[in-house]
């Protein structure tokens, strides 16, 4: 089985991402991929699925840095 990091919309930080999820609005957060990352599903391939103009650099490199 193949586990799957869903990247769609504005990258956020962790905090701003509570106001994209209040307005139904899509976005990723660092602490959204980590629970992803973090599932204990065993040793899984890693399948990332990125649709996003961007956003917060600093939020990006800190998912960037959990993927590497």
């Amino acid at each position: 089985m193949t586990k799957k990091v869903m990247i769609k919309g504005d990258i956020v930080d962790d905090k701003t991402a509570g106001f994209y999820q209040f307005f139904g609005m899509p976005a990723v957060s660092p602490s959204s991929v980590a629970s992803v990352l973090n599932d204990d599903s065993g040793d899984e391939a890693l399948e990332v699925d990125i649709a996003s103009n961007g956003g917060d650099v600093f939020a990006a490199s800190e998912i960037y840095t959990m993927l590497k």
